[in-house]
Order: C-alpha cells, then structure tokens, then sequence
C-alpha cells in the first residue's frame, strides 16, 4: 500500500510540473514582469500591467509558431506593444528550414535585417545557420493597422484594430520600434523574435508635428532638420540596445554571436 501511494503521489507531481511547465495565456489576461514560452525561455516585461491582445499558434510543415502580442495602456492611451514570437524549427529536412530562417530575416520585400530608407540601425550577426539581429525605425502606426505596405499585414494587425475600436484608445499617430531575433543550431533548434512598439510620449520624447512615415522628423532624410527628436533617437537606441542584449541573454546567444555595442 505504500508503494501503492508512492507510485500515485509521483504520478500527481508529474501531471502538475507537466502543467507548470504549458506556459499558455488567453485573450485579457493581465500580465506582469515576464512572459514565458517554456520553462527555460521567458523575456522581461518593462514595469506595470500589461494586457495580453493577440495569441496565434499555427503550423507550416515542420514549423510551429506560436506568438504572444500584448498591450500596455495609460489613461485610455497605447503606451506600448510587445510581440513576441518563438519559431520551433525541429523536424526532418533542416536545410529546407534555414532556407526558412534565411527568408524571414532578410528577403522580406518589405522589413527585415538589412538595411532600408526608413531604418535608423540595422545590426546583424549571420554564419551558417546562426543569426542575430535588431532593426530600429519609426513607425506610422495608422499605415500599419489600415494601410500596410504588406497586403497580408492588414488581416494580421485584425485582433489589434478590434481590440482598439472596442476599447475606444487613442495611440500614437507616430511610434517608435525595435525588432530582435536570433536564432544557432548551436543552442536549439527555435527561432525567437521580440518586437517592442513605444509611444514617444512613454519615454518623455518630443512632441510629433510631422505625421506620416516620410514625413517623420524621426525620418532619417529628416532627422538632422529636428536636433530635439534626433537626440531622443540616439536615447531610443541605447534603450533598444539593452534591450537586444537582455534578449540575448534569456535566448542563451552565444558569445560569438552577440552584437557589438561598444560604438553605442
């Protein structure tokens, strides 16, 4: 009979640390202080509640995506978005799959981790199977929700345009954005991004008067015009860098792999 009990008692801890370990979120669901993908794998979220809006896991062959997007807002006003993603590219046929890796970074015909007009920094790592990137930009938020430059965006921004509608939010006509990913062979077999989207406003940055992505003072045919957003820019990257090597981090990059920041 001990045995007996013993047997059940391991059975219990064993359903309950496979439990602990589905790291799932629901539409609504106030998070704080992290959002977690596995029990080894979870990315630090900035301070305060967040609200998660958008969760997607789907499948492409071997592929299995699964995404978390979530929402920070003050006083009825988007403060800040993070998405992030995680990629498991296990399976058969993993030349097939860094061909993969290879199209989502850096043959997008319209973002990626190379450069563009609309980039302020582009930073990559890339060898082999091995990548390491961040991109930072402005964005011209209304032409991403309602008139991206990608046609297969707009269905994809769907859950972000209800959820501002039904909530009735004000958001930023012009944010800034930084996007991290990295991936090796040599550490797993998963491809993580973060994508952080913050109002100027949230890091007491200058007003914008200029509204459209081209037209931006954070434009980098403009930016030299306009001292005061050229200066919080330069701050934006050194808050963007942090982060990348903090990402670095909880994905476990290789110290080979790691960007350089000594120039920043």
């Amino acid at each position: 009979f001990k045995k007996f009990l013993i047997i059940i008692i391991f059975l219990l801890s064993s359903l309950n640390i496979a439990y602990a370990f589905n790291y799932d979120y629901e539409i609504g669901q106030k998070v704080e202080n992290e959002i977690r993908f596995s029990q080894k794998v979870a990315f630090d979220l900035e301070p305060g509640e967040w609200e998660v809006i958008d969760i997607d896991i789907w499948f492409w062959g071997a592929i299995k995506i699964k995404q978390v997007g979530l929402m920070q807002i003050e006083k009825n006003r988007i403060i800040s978005w993070n998405y992030f993603v995680e990629f498991n590219l296990s399976g058969d046929y993993q030349s097939t799959l860094n061909s993969f890796v290879t199209e989502v970074l850096y043959k997008d015909k319209y973002d990626g981790c190379y450069e563009r007009p609309e980039y302020t920094l582009v930073k990559t790592y890339s060898k082999g199977s091995s990548h390491n990137c961040l991109t930072i930009r402005h964005v011209d938020i209304l032409k991403e929700l309602y008139n991206p430059d990608d046609p297969e965006d707009y269905d994809n921004y769907a859950n972000i345009r209800r959820f501002i509608k039904e909530n009735k939010l004000e958001h930023p006509k012009i944010a800034l954005r930084s996007y991290h990913a990295y991936t090796s062979r040599f550490v797993s077999n998963k491809l993580y991004e973060a994508i952080y989207i913050d109002d100027p406003l949230k890091f007491n940055g200058p007003k914008n008067n200029l509204k459209s992505e081209e037209t931006s003072e954070y434009h980098p045919s403009n930016i030299n015009n306009h001292p005061e957003h050229k200066k919080f820019m330069n701050d934006y990257i050194e808050i963007s860098s942090s982060r990348h090597i903090n990402f670095e981090n909880k994905v476990n990059a290789l110290k080979r792999h790691k960007l350089k920041f000594t120039n920043i």
